[in-house]
């Protein structure tokens, strides 16, 4: 397994100014970057950009028809995309910032062809990490995929990344915790967990109780 960190083909930034100033340059140039989130460390673009998303697809090996998640700096970012009445709004942001992926109706469907996006809808998160928050206030929003390929475990540290082709590494020392994603549930008419995650599922109950 090549580790583009250790070899010196891969960019490496600290999460200080530097890094951030290098992660938007990067972004808005429609490259790739890997970074820490507060479950995992993530490779992501701009998710308006179409052929960086491409990338990210065929860096990861991933399969073009499933979604992969977009993080936001802030709730109000991700309102701007994701169409939720406010009672919905006000059980998330319980769990935002947060480890907590939802999909939801999108606003603008025109923007499903930017962000390869199926039956209109997003899967958004905020994260907690704040080295995640300074990349997104730089960046703006990121597709937030885990960076590994697809079928492998997610990494929490740098020296495990295997060599995904990125621009750009952002490190942020070894994530803490136990390496578990985020729980991912979908709002609609019902409320569905998709994928059970750092978020339990009791505590998903404790907001909604028809779970």
């Amino acid at each position: 397994m090549a580790i583009r960190a250790r070899t010196g083909l891969l960019e490496t930034k600290s999460c200080d100014d530097d890094g951030l100033e290098a992660a938007g340059f990067t972004v808005s140039d429609g490259g790739t970057i890997i970074y820490p989130t507060d479950t995992v460390y993530a490779l992501g673009c701009n998710p308006f950009k179409a052929e960086a998303v491409s990338d990210v697809y065929v860096m990861k090996r991933r399969d073009p028809s499933k979604q992969m998640p977009v993080l936001f700096a802030t709730p109000e970012d991700a309102w701007a995309l994701a169409d939720l009445p406010e009672s919905q709004r006000n059980r998330v942001e319980q769990f935002w910032p947060g480890a907590l992926t939802v999909v939801a109706p999108l606003y603008d469907t025109l923007v499903s062809d930017f962000l390869m996006l199926p039956d209109y809808k997003i899967a958004a998160r905020v994260p907690a990490c704040p080295c995640t928050r300074m990349i997104l206030e730089s960046c703006g929003p990121l597709i937030g995929t885990s960076a590994n390929l697809s079928g492998s475990p997610p990494v929490r540290s740098p020296d495990q990344l295997e060599d995904l082709g990125a621009d750009l590494l952002i490190d942020g020392g070894t994530i803490e915790g136990d390496g578990a994603p985020s729980t991912v549930i979908e709002i609609g008419e019902t409320v569905r967990i998709i994928r059970q995650g750092a978020i339990s599922k009791e505590e998903l109950r404790a907001v909604w109780t028809s779970l």
